[in-house]
């Protein structure tokens, strides 16, 4: 059989075969119909999923993405609830009673260190000097800040003068405060006695007549003119011009004779802070022994001692000791040790005892910003440092 003849044997059916092959290809025509239909409705059917997107945009708009400040610490969380279960009401710092800062939610160890610095002549000038006071949380200033009546910052020198003399007309109290006023008069006066106007008509500040009255108060006496010009704040100009005028009675140095005669030698002793070494402060004995090491490491952070007072800023020294020894305590003279601001790094700032680390980070970062400081007064200017800070710090610092 020839190969022609084989392919149309093959392609050939019987009468079954065709049969089946035609009820074949029915239902596969039928399955492709089915399938196409069922394919269309599908295309034609829209899913509504606005429900679902709706829930998926309230989950979003629910999350917050967690950062830094989001973070509460346990004293925090501490102090918050403690809060909400106190009402809070308007104080001034300066003038606010143990009870009162028991009802605004102080302890007793806080309390303590705000009697202290008062005691010590310490102010709060604005909203930012009570921020830093020792012990002060600062979330706990946070929520105390609202009800603090005081300024947020200090008024600058151009016109702090504002808060000194009243009666006095407003130029007369603006010379007064940029410095020696130009109609100061000069004659004969006892520093140990003299008023309060007697200052005033002599060109002493307010805040100078405060320190004099202050030294006075605590048993301190002028025994010779130089003695007023080691009081702090006095300008050595200032002190030139009137040293002539100085007048003390020789009765103070007999009466201190004669006491010397009755009393115990060594009670009466002259102790310099500025130049005893921890053996020698020890040698004295009682309050000086306890508190030697103290002292003399003060001293070293300090740069050396201006005036008496400085002693208090020594933390753990108690007023009521000092002023048992204040009249035995003299400020010898000697070259105070200056930072030199525009050199000084954030640790050697910061290890002076009148400056804190975000002190001593302000000033290098207002230093970097803004060049070499060519005076340290810009820095209470532009206000880097709050005027209690300034004050004291001022001396030992030096643009040179």
């Amino acid at each position: 059989m020839s190969r022609k003849e084989q392919i149309k044997e093959l392609f050939t059916f019987s009468s079954g075969e065709k049969k089946g092959i035609f009820v074949l290809l029915v239902i596969l025509a039928v399955i492709i119909v089915i399938n196409l239909a069922t394919d269309f409705k599908k295309r034609e059917q829209v899913v509504d999923f606005s429900d679902f997107d709706k829930e998926i945009a309230e989950f979003k708009a629910g999350l917050k993405e967690r950062g830094s400040e989001d973070y509460v610490s346990r004293l925090d969380k501490f102090i918050i609830e403690r809060y909400d279960s106190l009402t809070l009401f308007n104080f001034n710092p300066n003038t606010t009673t143990d009870d009162e800062w028991i009802r605004l939610g102080m302890t007793d160890k806080q309390i303590s260190t705000i009697k202290n610095y008062m005691s010590k002549g310490g102010k709060f000038y604005d909203k930012d000097d009570f921020r830093k006071m020792y012990g002060i949380r600062t979330k706990q200033f946070e929520i105390l800040k609202p009800y603090i009546q005081l300024p947020d910052d200090s008024p600058t020198p151009e016109t702090d003068y504002r808060r000194y003399d009243r009666n006095i007309d407003y130029e007369k109290r603006k010379k007064k405060y940029d410095g020696i006023p130009e109609d100061y008069e000069t004659f004969s006066f006892n520093p140990n006695s003299a008023t309060e106007e007697e200052w005033i008509r002599l060109g002493f500040t307010e805040k100078q007549i405060g320190t004099i009255q202050n030294y006075l108060k605590k048993g301190g006496k002028f025994r010779k003119p130089e003695d007023l010009e080691k009081i702090y704040g006095i300008k050595p100009e200032q002190y030139q011009r009137i040293k002539d005028n100085i007048s003390i009675p020789t009765s103070i140095e007999t009466d201190e004779k004669k006491s010397e005669k009755t009393d115990n030698p060594i009670s009466l002793k002259q102790v310099d802070i500025n130049s005893l070494s921890v053996e020698e402060f020890t040698a004295l004995g009682g309050f000086w022994k306890y508190n030697a090491a103290k002292i003399v490491k003060f001293r070293n952070e300090l740069g050396g001692f201006l005036y008496k007072e400085q002693l208090l800023d020594i933390k753990g020294l108690k007023q009521e000791y000092y002023e048992r020894v204040v009249n035995q305590i003299i400020v010898g003279k000697i070259e105070i040790k200056q930072i030199r601001i525009n050199f000084a790094d954030e640790k050697e700032l910061s290890a002076h005892p009148y400056l804190e680390w975000h002190n001593a980070k302000d000033i290098i970062e207002f230093r970097d910003k803004h060049g070499n400081i060519t005076d340290v007064n810009i820095l209470r200017e532009k206000k880097v440092l709050s005027k209690t800070t300034f004050d004291k710090l001022k001396p030992y610092i030096t643009v040179k």
